[in-house]
This record gives C-alpha cells, structure tokens and sequence, in this order.
C-alpha cells in the first residue's frame, strides 16, 4: 500500500500504484479488509481498462489521474 487519505471523519482511500501489475495487491487487499475505507483503488500505468475486483477498483492511472479534473 502507497498511501492512505485520511480526512476528519477517519480513512478515505487506501492506494497502491503499480507500472503495469493489474492483479490486486495483497498488501492492499489486507489492509483494506482489516481497515475498511471508503474507497480502495489500485492505479497502474499499464491497465487497458477499470475493473472491480474484492471491492477494490484497479483502473489506469491516467484516467483516475483525469478525473481529477471534474
């Protein structure tokens, strides 16, 4: 896991960001169990495409990035 958002209200987002490994992270997967956030997503570089997998979002990294416009 890369980082962890944390707002007034507790755990936002837990994050790991991978180059081009689209399986979901075990340490991400764990901490996101044990720790329940609200969102749990896995950026990669590589990815063709958004999926779910457990609860946690794996989407490429650029469109996460441009959605950060809207």
């Amino acid at each position: 896991m890369d980082f962890a958002v944390v707002e007034s209200t507790g755990l936002r987002m837990l994050m790991e960001v991978k180059r081009s490994d689209a399986s979901v992270s075990g340490a991400l997967a764990h901490f996101a169990k044990k720790l329940r956030p609200a969102e749990a997503v896995q950026l990669v570089e590589t990815a063709a495409r958004a999926e779910t997998a457990g609860g946690i979002r794996v989407c490429p990294a650029a469109e996460w990035l441009d959605s950060l416009d809207a």
